[in-house]
């Protein structure tokens, strides 16, 4: 499956062997478009970003950390991602200074790159070549995501949905940085074309040439463009879902851009009982399934690897939202605090002394107290098999709590500032502050505290022994 971007700084690929481990220091342009290429092309594995302003980079697929961090990572080589060459010396000196051998510092200057599109033999090697779908027969859709895991997850009901309507169409996905949560969530259905890895400029650029462009980087659907002749030529019934789609949304009268259009999304949905899947039903009768179940597909070459592992009985734990760093923690509100967290499992174990405590996250990540395993970085597809073994899985509301519910396991998951009944399962034992909750999206900055407290109270608020009687009665009847 090929995937494709735009981007005008060449990695240096003739300096990093295939397969290597890479930190890339510079989480500007520079380095997006480096770890762009690297996800992308597959060449090397980028562990993340080091940066001196790491506390105040935005979030990415990937953790931003201090440079102090370095050496605690297995990294093969450090890569300078800056547009000038007048502070590298001084970066050089940093890093040698954490214990970087200066042969493990590698740094090429900025050179232009020939721009990576479909069909670039000399970009993407040995890669098997795929046409988009606009390009080839059948209704050609392009569906723009976000780059969090929950919500690709979530968004799969639009793709099925309309799979079934009209089994005749393929999709382009178009997201930033995400290739391996799509091909994870999406990559078993023969519908799905081709992920394109883009932060919108590819979108915009080709969206014209599709029969439907869809884009849903918030909790709503936007259809951003539809060829009505050709669709009503290839699907006359996709055609009658489509406009009335396009007019319910200019109804529902919420705009695409400020996220604090969210809040009142959320409200309404509030008050007409529908969560984050039957939501979509709001634009199109298509989407009106009151079940929030989509099929999530286990990689067998993976299974192995799983019962290598030699788990026992288990829970498994998240700390931070998947992708967070050690460095990045305070940045999240809705997190539980590491010190609540490790006092709940220190509980856990004093009741439950047979079953294991493993820790799930990104390399880097917050190592909890009264763990038993640490699987931090591991790949996706060796995530499912973990989550779908435990006796439960426990976490603040995240990707992970969405993929451990849709294989089956039953997660105990603390809310403060999301709201549960959007984003909640009902299957699930859900956990809300008993003190304040569901601000998120009064502001466009998601981690703003409507009470413009410096540390939230909501979370503090759940206690440890909170939890642990919230999941007594369901452990002792697995156990």
């Amino acid at each position: 499956m090929v995937l494709v971007s735009d981007y005008s700084y060449l990695f240096p690929y003739e300096k990093i062997p295939y397969g290597s481990r890479v930190l890339i220091y510079g989480a500007g342009d520079v380095g997006h478009e480096y770890l762009t290429q690297i996800l992308m092309t597959g060449y090397c594995e980028c562990l993340g970003f080091v940066d001196r302003a790491f506390d105040k980079c935005p979030a990415t697929v990937v953790p931003v950390y201090s440079i102090e961090m370095v050496k605690t990572f297995p990294f093969e080589y450090v890569v300078i991602a800056v547009k000038t060459a007048i502070y590298v010396d001084e970066i050089r000196n940093s890093l040698e200074q954490q214990g970087v051998p200066p042969e493990k510092i590698v740094f090429v200057g900025p050179r232009k790159a020939v721009s990576l599109d479909v069909g670039d033999s000399q970009a993407t090697g040995n890669m098997p070549q795929r046409k988009l779908a606009f390009e080839q027969s059948g209704v050609a859709i392009a569906m723009r995501l976000s780059a969090a895991l929950g919500d690709c997850i979530v968004r799969k009901r639009v793709f099925d949905e309309i799979i079934q309507l009209e089994p005749n169409c393929r999709f382009d996905i178009y997201a930033p940085y995400a290739s391996s949560y799509i091909q994870a969530v999406y990559g078993h259905h023969l519908n799905l074309n081709c992920i394109v890895d883009d932060a919108g400029v590819l979108y915009k650029r080709y969206m014209h040439k599709y029969q439907i462009a869809i884009s849903s980087i918030n909790p709503r659907l936007a259809v951003d463009f539809w060829d009505k002749e050709a669709l009503k030529k290839k699907s006359q019934k996709l055609f009658a879902v489509i406009a009335g789609m396009v007019e319910n949304i200019k109804t529902y009268g919420l705009s695409d851009g400020a996220i604090t259009q969210n809040y009142i999304h959320y409200n309404r949905m509030r008050y007409k009982k529908r969560n984050y899947y039957a939501s979509y039903g709001q634009f199109s009768d298509l989407f009106n399934k009151i079940d929030s179940l989509i099929h999530i597909p286990l990689d067998e070459s993976y299974r192995k690897k799983y019962q290598a592992l030699c788990l026992g009985k288990y829970v498994t734990v998240n700390f931070e939202t998947g992708i967070s760093s050690a460095d990045s923690q305070h940045m999240l509100p809705k997190q539980w605090p590491a010190e609540y967290f490790s006092e709940f499992l220190r509980l856990f174990k004093e009741k439950y002394s047979g079953i294991e405590v493993v820790q799930l996250g990104a390399y880097g990540a917050v190592q909890l107290s009264n763990v038993d395993k640490y699987l931090f970085g591991e790949n996706l597809e060796l995530v499912k098999y973990v989550l779908q073994g435990a006796v439960m899985h426990i976490d603040i509301e995240g990707g992970l709590v969405h993929l451990a519910t849709q294989l089956g396991t039953k997660c105990a998951v603390l809310f403060g500032p999301t709201p549960v009944d959007f984003f909640g399962y009902p299957q699930n034992i859900n956990i809300v502050s008993p003190r304040c909750s569901g601000c998120y999206g009064l502001y466009d900055d998601l981690n703003h505290c409507a009470k413009e407290q410096p540390e939230p109270e909501c979370m503090k608020a759940i206690t440890p022994d909170m939890v642990l009687k919230a999941i007594t009665e369901y452990i002792n009847k697995r156990i």
